[in-house]
């Protein structure tokens, strides 16, 4: 007879979500930005500027799409700033009412979850998931977590801190819609 290993155990405490948590939010109900064809293609040049290769141009679209997206539910403007070395921002994406803001964007649906690295963590105050499958048309903005109830999640063997959408502070429903966004982001 064989014997199994203990399963690995993650080094976090046992944590509790929110009491209304972003996954308690039906996905119509959550916060959407809708781009028209020249706010998707003020996205799409942006990152095609900030990306230093092809390859890694669609991921920066997704990305800035979100960063766009959560921006304008805040009513600042996102930076748009092009920078020669390729570098990216200083950890937060835009400023808030004094509060550093790091956007996070997936286009999965089934796998709603934060991804910080945890060398990035202190980089922002509050750090946002956002969803979005067509960078050129649409964002859902899922939920939030502040940072030191992001630093509770411990991070994992990949040097990552994850967190689920259960345990996300949901947003207030709100329709962006592109007149809204253009004005918003001077585009």
């Amino acid at each position: 007879m064989s014997q199994t290993d203990e399963p690995t155990k993650v080094h976090r405490p046992k944590l509790v979500p929110p009491l209304v948590s972003a996954m308690d939010v039906s996905p119509a109900n959550r916060p959407r930005a809708h781009f028209d064809d020249s706010i998707g293609f003020a996205i799409t040049e942006t990152a095609r500027q900030r990306a230093p290769t092809r390859s890694s141009e669609w991921r920066h679209r997704v990305g800035f799409a979100g960063e766009v997206a959560a921006a304008s539910y805040f009513g600042v403007r996102a930076n748009w700033e092009i920078t020669d070395d390729y570098v990216g921002d200083d950890g937060c994406d835009f400023i808030y009412d004094d509060a550093r803001v790091e956007v996070k964007t997936t286009t999965s649906e089934q796998d709603l979850e934060l991804v910080v690295p945890a060398d990035r963590v202190d980089d922002a105050d509050y750090f946002v998931l956002a969803k979005c499958s067509s960078p050129k048309e649409l964002v859902h903005l899922v939920g939030w977590v502040s940072r030191p109830e992001l630093k509770m999640f411990g991070y994992r063997f990949d040097g990552k801190i994850r967190v689920e959408a259960e345990y996300l502070n949901p947003f207030e429903p709100l329709e962006l819609f592109p007149d809204r966004i253009r004005d918003i982001q001077s585009v």
